[in-house]
């Protein structure tokens, strides 16, 4: 069924259609019947319905259909040219596009869309010459359109078409507001012609005119020296400094030209106080930092390791603009690297990153190298408030909830880390781009869950977990586990635990879990396959009472009994475990 809004469209275009044959078309057309007209804006309509929704193969059907009706209906001409043109892959389909391109302009002369598009498509064919006529009238057309101008500029400029260049640019200056483009193009056109000294007229005009005369000094210098009249450059440049040495147009023009020069000294002071400068353009300010950067990282990586005076330079103008109280969050960020770069510890950094995360509440990297930090100290009250504070600048951001809550845990505050995790799960439930963290958040909440004797609550949170992150191990280990303790699932228990194992097939914990599940599931020859491997690939600083406490189970079911009792007091010595210990006990006396 059609729905109303597509009919309402589609006759709206047949209208449309309609009044481009009777009133643009000026070209003579043959005569259709009423059935024939009505069949035309069928298809015309289909056909543009079908390229709306790039259903290209749909929108040649319709358009071929159409221009058999009438074969010289220029607006089916253009639309087909457009068509072919989007799906040309072959020299016979571009020429064919270009023909009826052509065509549709031939019979439509005044219509702009068609002459630019046949303009456009000249110049990607590398038709130039033919191309500049075209925008010629379509800037008669539109009474010099800016754009039309413009595009003639650059055209006539590929052809090396001087006059016609400082032509154009006079029509362009009866409409554009940018005279420094005006007069950098006119100084192209003359150099381009050879002509010096026009070009250093068009320089001194522009000083003369332009309102914002120290600026206009500083361009003319940027354009005296491409001339090559270096001392006529740094004149301009001497006035603007006498009159405002802060000048921030003045100081990147200068920072260009010290840097090609090699002239140490001046280039460090130009970076310096355009770093320092409070008017200086925050982008050109970041590239002064990154210069200074630069500098302290190429000069620490000095063949004796002790750096030298760029490194010096660096790490003093660096500290100099971090200690001014317009400071900004890059040069905050920057003295922080500039710190950090030479060694400097946790209590040098602290009060950098707070200051940088007071301007910058959302820089995450500095919150979490003060949670490392605090974390390292023991600090858990300022730990706990760096977390805050990032969950209060971000609600959204899962890792401070997650941070928060691992730290709670690790510190037996289920309670606490339960409440903070489920706030940052419900607060950032859609996290699409952060899916691991997200699927980490919740296995610690299940474990948490379980632990609390919540284990339907636990299992819901293991799914939701996987959901987020199907190959998350450590939540299909758990998972698992919990399972086999229980006797549930047992065929989910064995699916999840078998994919760790084949992920890691020398991961103790892994295997041990396997091999527990088997044995819970009746399997217990494949289990004890399983519990000896995770015995072998057990490192012998981490060995675990728990595995051999599996193993004596597993090989007591085997009727082993002497391999049983060893694995048990095995697991005996390395267990601090009260209940386990008496677990043990009660087996060994069997």
């Amino acid at each position: 069924m059609l729905h109303f809004r597509h009919l309402f469209l589609i006759l709206v275009l047949c209208l449309l259609a309609g009044c481009a044959a009777t009133e643009r078309q000026k070209a003579a057309a043959p005569t259709l019947s009423g059935e024939q007209r009505m069949r035309f804006r069928e298809y015309y309509t289909a056909g543009i319905l079908a390229r709306e929704t790039d259903d290209m193969t749909g929108a040649l059907v319709s358009f071929e259909r159409a221009l058999r009706l009438a074969p010289d209906d220029a607006n089916a001409l253009f639309q087909m040219s457009q068509v072919l043109q989007y799906a040309a892959d072959d020299s016979t389909t571009t020429r064919r596009a270009h023909t009826m391109l052509r065509r549709a302009h031939s019979l439509m002369p005044a219509n702009a869309e068609y002459k630019e598009a046949l303009a456009l498509q000249l110049l990607e064919m590398d038709s130039t010459e033919a191309a500049i006529p075209l925008y010629e009238e379509l800037a008669d057309l539109t009474k010099n359109d800016e754009h039309y101008l413009a595009s003639l500029v650059s055209l006539y400029f590929n052809t090396q078409r001087y006059d016609k260049v400082l032509e154009t640019l006079d029509r362009l200056e009866q409409k554009a507001t940018e005279p420094e483009m005006i007069a950098g193009g006119r100084l192209m056109a003359l150099i381009g012609k050879g002509d010096t000294l026009g070009a250093m007229k068009v320089i001194a005009d522009y000083v003369e005119h332009e309102p914002d005369t120290l600026s206009a000094k500083v361009w003319a210098g940027l354009r005296y020296l491409e001339l090559g009249h270096e001392q006529e450059a740094l004149a301009e440049w001497e006035a603007v400094e006498k009159a405002d040495p802060d000048h921030p147009k003045l100081q990147v023009a200068q920072f260009m030209y010290y840097g090609e020069q090699n002239d140490t000294a001046s280039y460090h002071r130009i970076v310096r106080r355009g770093i320092l400068n409070p008017r200086q353009d925050a982008r050109q300010r970041s590239i002064f930092l990154r210069v200074c950067m630069l500098s302290l990282l190429l000069d620490n990586n000095t063949a004796d390791g002790t750096g030298g005076s760029e490194r010096a330079w660096a790490q003093s103008v660096l500290e100099e603009a971090y200690k001014r109280p317009d400071a900004d969050a890059d040069i905050v960020s920057s003295y922080a690297m500039a710190l950090e770069e030479n060694g400097a510890d946790f209590d040098a950094l602290e009060p950098v990153w707070l200051t940088l995360l007071r301007l910058s509440p959302t820089d995450n990297q500095a919150r979490m190298k003060l949670l490392l930090g605090y974390r390292d100290r023991g600090d858990m009250e300022a730990y706990y408030r760096i977390c805050h504070e990032g969950q209060e600048a971000q609600p959204h951001e899962l890792i401070f909830y997650y941070v928060e809550g691992v730290e709670h845990y690790e510190h037996d505050e289920t309670a606490k880390a339960l409440d903070i995790l489920q706030k940052g799960t419900r607060l950032a439930a859609d996290s699409i781009t952060y899916r691991e963290l997200t699927s980490d958040v919740y296995t610690l909440t299940g474990d948490i869950l379980h632990s609390l004797k919540r284990n339907d609550e636990a299992y819901a949170a293991y799914d939701s977990a996987l959901a987020y992150n199907p190959e998350n191990l450590l939540c299909m280990n758990n998972y698992a586990y919990f399972l086999s303790l229980e006797g549930k699932k047992l065929e989910l228990a064995e699916q999840l635990s078998r994919a760790t194992v084949d992920a890691e097939p020398q991961n103790t914990t892994y295997l041990d879990t396997y091999a527990w599940v088997l044995y819970v599931g009746g399997k217990i020859h494949q289990a004890a396959i399983y519990i000896d491997q995770a015995i072998r690939f057990m490192p012998d600083d981490e060995l675990d009472a728990t595995v051999y406490d599996h193993a004596g189970d597993i090989n007591a079911a085997l009727d082993k009994a002497d391999e049983a009792r060893s694995h048990w007091n095995k697991a005996l010595d390395l267990s601090d475990d009260a209940e386990l210990n008496r677990e043990l006990r009660k087996k060994l006396k069997k």
